[in-house]
């Protein structure tokens, strides 16, 4: 486990990427998935916050303040996320609300397989 939360050893058997977040968008979470898909460790992603993840992290920034305010239960879009000197991150993104003061927000990432097949698949008919 790499924070002091209850039951999240379970989080890093999961496919997905899965980030928690404190009140001020600190990651204080981040499952192995996580890791693997940022390309970081758990250590460097805990010393960042979830605007600075992202060139293009505005719209997430955004959703990650709507969810301290419990605006919606929880929130799905699909994503391209831009990194520096990295290839973008074409993902579906899963933000909500936690019932946790301390960290209140959840975060998943899951890359848009679908997504890459067709971008893959134009660029080879190109």
């Amino acid at each position: 486990m790499k924070t002091n939360l209850p039951s999240l050893d379970g989080l890093d058997l999961l496919a997905s990427a899965v980030i928690i977040l404190d009140q001020r968008g600190g990651i204080v979470y981040a499952n192995a998935a996580a890791e693997n898909l940022l390309e970081s460790s758990f250590k460097v992603l805990s010393q960042q916050k979830l605007p600075e993840l992202f060139l293009n992290g505005a719209e997430l920034s955004a959703l990650f303040s709507q969810a301290i305010e419990h605006q919606f239960a929880d929130k799905r879009l699909d994503l391209v996320l831009e990194r520096a000197s990295r290839e973008p991150l074409q993902v579906h993104a899963i933000v909500t609300p936690l019932d946790n003061p301390d960290t209140p927000v959840l975060l998943e990432l899951r890359e848009n397989v679908q997504q890459l097949k067709l971008d893959r698949e134009e660029r080879m008919f190109d």
